[in-house]
């Protein structure tokens, strides 16, 4: 059995896949497993060597895990000579917001600004930084961001009034993008914004 990724659900599916009588090897793109728990949760709050210990605990039940290994074509994977595979690609994109003249300062998403921490890149955010949302991932860019040495991290929710109301104030800031996943699947730019679901919804025909 193959398992791309070795973030939480692809660590999971090789250790009930192994307890069931499969070999199992796990390919990884990074240099280091545990996905989101590594590259998406600061240190201080889940530190690594806790991580590893219980990454090495599921390893040593027989597992393979091939670091670095980016598998890019899942057929050839099973030609190669395995059974199956089980896709565990984990959700390393950050989430983009709509953000009114957003070209004017420095963006980035939370998820890269937490991967960059991990992978030996931190960000230079500067004294000033600004966090665009309101749930765990905000809060963990807030305090990454004054770990970064900025004087003032401002944390703002995910509602665009209380956006469009604040954003004056917030020139120069460095802006970090982290909206939650409570509207997921739904359009994150305001209604009378350009691409948003309603401006482009035909109206129901009269019943």
């Amino acid at each position: 059995m193959l398992v791309v990724g070795a973030g939480p659900s692809g660590l999971s599916a090789a250790y009930h896949l192994t307890r069931l009588g499969h070999w199992v090897t796990i390919k990884d793109a990074s240099a280091a497993g545990g996905g989101m728990m590594r590259y998406g949760i600061p240190k201080y709050r889940l530190p690594r060597d806790i991580l590893d210990a219980e990454i090495s605990r599921i390893l040593d039940i027989g597992i393979t895990l091939e670091l670095n290994a980016t598998v890019t074509d899942i057929q050839a994977e099973l030609e190669a000579g395995f059974d199956a595979a089980f896709v565990a690609a984990g959700a390393h994109i950050g989430r983009r917001a709509y953000i009114p003249a957003g070209d004017s300062t420095r963006i980035m998403d939370a998820v890269s600004m937490l991967h960059g921490m991990e992978d030996g890149a931190p960000p230079m955010l500067g004294r000033r930084v600004a966090v665009y949302g309101g749930g765990n991932t905000a809060m963990d860019a807030a305090r990454t961001a004054r770990r970064l040495g900025a004087s003032e991290a401002v944390g703002h929710p995910r509602t665009h009034t209380t956006w469009h109301q604040v954003a004056p104030q917030l020139a120069g800031s460095f802006f970090v993008v982290c909206p939650d996943l409570r509207g997921y699947g739904r359009s994150t730019l305001p209604p009378d914004a350009p691409g948003h679901a309603q401006s482009s919804r035909r109206a129901r025909p009269a019943t």
